[in-house]
């Protein structure tokens, strides 16, 4: 497997090889649907959707008519569900989203995805941001000459200047590398990652 360096002052790519074997996702769909099932719902967090039960509604108890005599069907009270005003038969209640997943579990979709991604040669890394200026428009069309379209960058080094260029670029979102994680690279076409970034990803997560 090979891994491209891109550096972005004169957009040279030099591939290096990386002794990783890379794996088929299809074998794993049920791990990676898991994990992004856990994210999203540890996303949602928290819900306080709510409605009122019988005994919380304010109401006469007094039986709405007689038992008998009518010929319509009986009924005790006015806060029934069947009742404009009544109780919420099945309603939602406050309950919280999140649930936990094996540590291992996470860890080794994360790595799969990478592992494609750098099969797919859809991981850059990025060199010489130190001489970069801060330019919005220079660095949207550097990604444009590499069809970089959408991009999830994580860089471990202070690089500043290159930071202030991309944060308003359309779909790219900045993420430390701690935070790297399987609904985004998914989401996103592109991994960039600075020198340290990319060392941190391997040891840790490829081949931690």
């Amino acid at each position: 497997m090979k891994v491209r360096f891109l550096n972005l002052n004169n957009l040279e790519v030099v591939e290096k090889d990386l002794d990783v074997v890379a794996e088929n996702l299809a074998d794993y769909g049920d791990l990676i649907a898991n994990v992004l099932k856990w994210q999203m719902a540890n996303r949602r967090g928290y819900s306080t959707a709510k409605t009122k039960v019988v005994s919380e509604i304010s109401a006469t108890g007094k039986k709405p008519f007689a038992q008998k005599g009518r010929g319509a069907a009986r009924q005790g009270s006015l806060v029934g569900a069947q009742f404009v005003g009544g109780a919420k038969a099945h309603g939602p209640k406050p309950r919280d989203y999140s649930y936990t997943l094996p540590k291992k579990m996470v860890k080794k979709a994360l790595s799969l995805v990478l592992k494609d991604k750098i099969a797919n040669n859809k991981v850059y890394v990025i060199e010489g941001l130190e001489q970069l200026p801060i330019s919005t428009n220079s660095m949207g069309k550097k990604f444009a000459q590499k069809e970089i379209k959408e991009a999830l960058i994580s860089c471990q080094e202070s690089a500043d200047n290159f930071s202030k260029s991309v944060r308003n670029l359309k779909h790219v979102k900045s993420l430390n590398t701690s935070a790297l994680n399987v609904y985004d690279l998914i989401n996103y076409d592109f991994l960039l990652l600075d020198k340290s970034a990319y060392e941190k990803v391997i040891n840790e997560v490829i081949n931690g």
